[in-house]
């Protein structure tokens, strides 16, 4: 009864265009529930008070006001500066181990279960943060890991989508698109979380609210998505043979044979994750350590902090959907080689986005400039989603999972180690001690980048030729009993 109403109702819409809405939409549900946190640890963890000692440029707090001292009332751990890079960099720990295994279930056994539960796992994290929280700092380290695991697997499972459904000359565009949920579950976080932390008078209900959402989404999914157009329900078969036709290539979702040899040792792969490495660390300064900054240093509110966190995702999500369609551009009409194209859009990506960070810190305590300076950088990392993060498709759509996998898992270490190197130089909430580990990881990032314009490339690897499967098999036996 079901499938027959979707068959109705549904059947007419590109079925690719579904897939890739659900995925996005995924994407920013499980946004959400990562990056709450981030921010509401700037108002339940009573901050750390500046050195009067410290000759460092201090930015004078504003006057108090009764809003500034209901969300001093929130403030509930007594977190220092290491038990919070802990704890931010704890998701990144469960993120860093799901990430191959998630990848790899997710080429074999297809990535509709792989994504789906991920996500649903994430929102029953939301449901246990507040309470391991009050159980001990290390209980809620220990759900923000377990927060990690279920969602490492999630882009692995959007490369597999991709490769499965898109057409070629989609791939650009679609993967930026189902990656922009990113970008919408992360201005939504910001701006939702923000704004409900300021009017909620109990801090927690902002995770339930975000779990009873994941629910909801979960249902649509399981209706609307499906592995690959040979296990779609009521796809038309004009849609099912145009991708068919397209990709030719059928992906064997229950016996694929992996060449981890021929993949661990291709210094292609690993120029991709490298460089992808570096985007990562500069997107994790961000994302992780920007509410900080605006909280500790610059002084905003939270209602203000979140908002301003909006800001930067919505730049990159411009810049992200706009220069794909300008890579397709430059690609189609040979003013570029993919390899060139993706080198260069690393360029914006990586350096441009360092560049920005330092030039924030010696802004000082202009918040006008700070912020501009944060959003125009961020901006420019959307240009990733034509690079690096969409080389691993072309390099082989038959595992293109499993390279997402590792390249993700190797990239999510920024995760665990931004915080870290930030807390080393942070003793104090200076524009000085932060402005040390933005040209303590500009440094790293020249170095990822500079391995993959030496090494990187989009060309098709020859190891990417899959089994054929049993139902390639029957087909083939089929069409030569035809031409007998």
């Amino acid at each position: 009864m079901v499938w027959s109403f979707l068959r109705r109702c549904c059947a007419p819409i590109p079925q690719r265009g579904v897939i890739a809405v659900m995925v996005m939409t995924g994407l920013a549900v499980q946004y959400l529930h990562r990056l709450a946190f981030n921010l509401a640890i700037t108002v339940i963890a009573f901050q750390q008070e500046v050195s009067q000692n410290s000759t460092d440029e201090i930015c004078s707090p504003p006057e108090v006001t009764e809003g500034h001292l209901q969300e001093q009332l929130k403030a509930e751990f007594s977190w220092d500066v290491n038990d919070q890079a802990n704890l931010l960099g704890a998701f990144f720990v469960g993120y860093c181990i799901s990430q191959i295994p998630g990848g790899i279930l997710g080429d074999i056994f297809g990535p509709k279960n792989v994504l789906g539960y991920g996500v649903l796992l994430s929102g029953i994290c939301s449901i246990l943060t507040p309470i391991s929280a009050r159980i001990h700092v290390n209980a809620l380290i220990a759900v923000r890991v377990l927060m990690g695991i279920a969602q490492g697997p999630v882009f692995p499972a959007l490369s597999s989508f991709n490769a499965r459904w898109a057409l070629p000359h989609e791939r650009a565009f679609l993967s930026a698109f189902m990656s922009s949920g990113v970008v919408v579950g992360a201005i939504s976080s910001n701006a939702i979380t923000g704004l409900l932390l300021d009017s909620l008078d109990q801090w927690e209900n902002v995770f339930y609210i975000y779990a009873v959402l994941t629910v909801l989404w979960f249902v649509v999914w399981y209706l609307l998505a499906h592995d690959s157009v040979d296990t779609h329900p009521f796809i038309t078969e004009k849609e099912r043979t145009k991708i068919g036709d397209a990709l030719n290539v059928e992906l064997d979702v229950t016996n694929v044979k992996v060449p981890y040899c021929k993949i661990a040792t291709s210094v292609r792969v690993w120029a991709m994750t490298v460089g992808n490495l570096g985007n990562d660390w500069v997107f994790y300064i961000i994302v992780t350590l920007l509410p900080q900054y605006l909280s500790y240093v610059l002084h905003f509110d939270v209602k203000a902090n979140g908002l301003i966190n909006s800001l930067p995702y919505i730049a990159m999500v411009s810049v992200s959907l706009s220069t794909s369609k300008l890579a397709e551009f430059i690609v189609k009409r040979g003013y570029m080689s993919k390899t060139i194209q993706c080198k260069v859009y690393l360029f914006f990506a990586n350096i441009v986005p360092c560049l920005c960070l330092i030039f924030a810190s010696y802004a000082g305590c202009d918040k006008v400039v700070a912020v501009a300076m944060f959003v125009v950088g961020f901006g420019c990392l959307g240009t990733v989603y034509s690079s690096v993060r969409v080389c691993h498709v072309d390099m082989a759509p038959n595992f293109a999972g499993t390279l997402m996998a590792i390249m993700n898992g190797v990239g999510s270490v920024a995760g665990i180690f931004t915080p870290q190197l930030f807390a080393i130089f942070i003793t104090d909430q200076t524009v000085a001690s932060w402005r040390m580990g933005f040209f303590s990881s500009t440094a790293i990032v020249l170095f990822t980048s500079a391995f993959f314009w030496i090494f990187g490339t989009s060309e098709l690897q020859s190891w990417n030729s899959a089994p054929k499967t049993a139902h390639s098999l029957v087909a083939a036996e089929g069409e030569e009993g035809e031409d007998k």
